[in-house]
């Protein structure tokens, strides 16, 4: 599949938080680093079916997703969404990765209901709006 191809694709994939770790392993070692650059919307799953320290895992593994991503004005942009009953834009589409560590450390687990719909509205709106053309989109739950 060429790049064109491949840039112009919007990918959705839905994980669970014990395939977290794989996932993240697999795009690391194919390299996210080289174009094309990636738009890329992460949901969080701050719901009452999730434990607190089930909760800690998943922004554990977000936090390894941030540190072996290139996140730069120039390079990879990445947002958060955290859904439990009510959907959060935790942070927006940015290029800015301190900003994002931020954001994520910052998170307070939401609970409630599990809202997968509009935690998925909420990403996919957000990747319509404010994704860099050119850039493959990319939306991972977990």
């Amino acid at each position: 599949m060429s790049s064109v191809k491949l840039q112009e694709m919007e990918f959705l994939i839905v994980l669970h938080k014990f395939f977290t770790p794989l996932f993240i392993l697999l795009l690391t070692t194919g390299g996210l680093h080289a174009a094309p650059m990636f738009n890329i919307m992460v949901l969080f799953d701050g719901s009452g079916s999730i434990n607190p320290s089930d909760y800690e895992d998943q922004r554990s593994a977000k936090q390894h997703l941030l540190n072996s991503l290139t996140i730069s004005p120039t390079d990879n942009q990445l947002g958060i969404v955290q859904f439990g009953t009510n959907v959060i834009l935790e942070s927006g589409l940015s290029g800015n990765g301190a900003n994002l560590a931020t954001a994520l450390s910052k998170m307070f687990q939401s609970g409630g209901q599990t809202n997968h719909a509009d935690a998925f509205t909420t990403a996919h709106d957000e990747l319509t709006l404010n994704a860099r053309s050119g850039g493959g989109r990319v939306s991972l739950s977990c």
